[in-house]
């Protein structure tokens, strides 16, 4: 019964051209990606009001779009899933639950994109799983991540949460690796022990420091490194 139902669903929303979507009246709009424009699989799905996401917009939105003017830097949707993307545009999310949390579940498997996850491989400890960013506004519509929550996988079991920003210049992390100014760099760490990191991946060269406007209060000990 499922299965029918969502079957008719997908049946009643227009399939249409790029040309013809902006003068559907209908609520729910569907238009073929401009990469497939033949995989019926690959429909963008636009609802309500959706701000430059026309037939134009969509017909020249490709993989290599993003960054121009037909890229997903411009949009403001009510709702569009977008197709060439396979991500979901919007305006704000509210969860909620009955009698059991409200879940928001980020994961990342390895393979290769965008249907063959690997379920015999195992990530390389430190990879990146998920995150919950923060990014600019200028004159190019939305720009690229400067804050964000990370989680990051280090085996099967544990992972740690990471406070990043984008430090606005080049440097080296802890590791040795090299980063760009506009890159996420993991700046405080909580460890799978409750252990706090501050610098945790921070370019040694440029050493954090903690500012407390406010009391301190400790109620354990102070040690030192090593002792």
């Amino acid at each position: 019964m499922g299965i029918r139902t969502v079957a008719v669903i997908v049946a009643l929303i227009p399939a249409i051209s790029h040309e013809a979507l902006a003068q559907q009246p209908s609520p729910v709009r569907a238009a073929p990606s401009a990469e497939a424009p033949n995989d019926a699989r690959q429909w963008h799905v636009l609802m309500g009001e959706n701000w430059l996401v026309d037939g134009l917009f969509l017909g020249r939105h490709t993989q290599a779009a993003n960054g121009g003017g037909f890229g997903d830097n411009m949009v403001i949707a009510d709702f569009w899933y977008d197709a060439t993307h396979r991500r979901i545009h919007t305006r704000s999310i509210q969860l909620g639950e009955v009698d059991d949390p409200a879940d928001l579940r980020l994961g990342r498997a390895p393979g290769v994109f965008p249907n063959r996850p690997d379920f015999r491989s195992s990530h390389q400890p430190g990879t990146v799983v998920g995150h919950v960013g923060f990014v600019t506004w200028n004159r190019n519509g939305f720009g690229a991540y400067f804050a964000a929550v990370q989680g990051a996988q280090l085996n099967e079991n544990t992972g740690i949460l990471c406070l990043s920003t984008a430090p606005g210049v080049p440097g080296r992390t802890r590791e040795g690796s090299r980063y760009k100014p506009e890159e996420l760099v993991c700046h405080v760490a909580i460890m799978p022990n409750g252990d706090v990191v501050i610098g945790y991946n921070t370019d040694p060269a440029h050493t954090p420091r903690v500012i407390i406007r406010g009391d301190l209060i400790v109620t354990g000990r102070i040690v030192e490194e090593g002792r």
